[in-house]
């Protein structure tokens, strides 16, 4: 007999810029990018189904969202292709974000914060730490995971 493995597959990204729903469900066909073989696209002619649920958990008003993803299903960067394709890419994602956006009006302030931002956030909501899934460095912290991502964005807080 196989026990089942129950395992909450929530996660917790930043994306910039500010998601214009606060909770959706994004449902897609999923493989590997016609071209770029070493990435993958939801927007394939044939694929795997690929369900993700997000909702908005903070906001930073004209900067980017605290977004937890739930994946109904697991596909390889399945959370990164979603965001790139909604047009909200996991703040720092080198392989799916894109050049950063700076959006209109911004301070300089608020311009030097978003070009100083070290790493991407993207990690378990019910583990211990994150990982920055650039450099694939694992960042500990006793407090839970969402103390590291409030260190790393108070910078960002009115």
């Amino acid at each position: 007999h196989f026990k089942a493995k129950v395992t909450r597959r929530e996660y917790l990204a930043v994306v910039a810029p500010p998601m214009e729903s606060r909770q959706g469900r994004f449902s897609t066909l999923y493989g590997r990018h016609p071209v770029h073989r070493k990435r993958f696209s939801s927007k394939v002619e044939r694929g795997k189904p690929a369900v993700t649920h997000y909702r908005v958990e903070e906001r930073f008003p004209g900067l980017a969202d605290l977004v937890r993803c739930r994946l109904e299903t697991g596909r390889t960067h399945q959370i990164r292709v979603h965001m790139a394709h909604l047009k909200h890419p996991i703040v720092g994602d080198p392989l799916y974000g894109g050049p950063l956006k700076l959006p209109k009006g911004a301070s300089q302030e608020l311009i030097e914060a978003l070009r100083g931002y070290q790493g991407t956030i993207l990690c378990a909501s019910h583990d211990e730490g994150i990982i920055d899934i650039a450099t694939h460095v694992y960042e500990v912290n006793e407090g839970g995971v969402r103390e590291l991502i409030e260190k790393r964005l108070d910078s960002w807080r009115p």
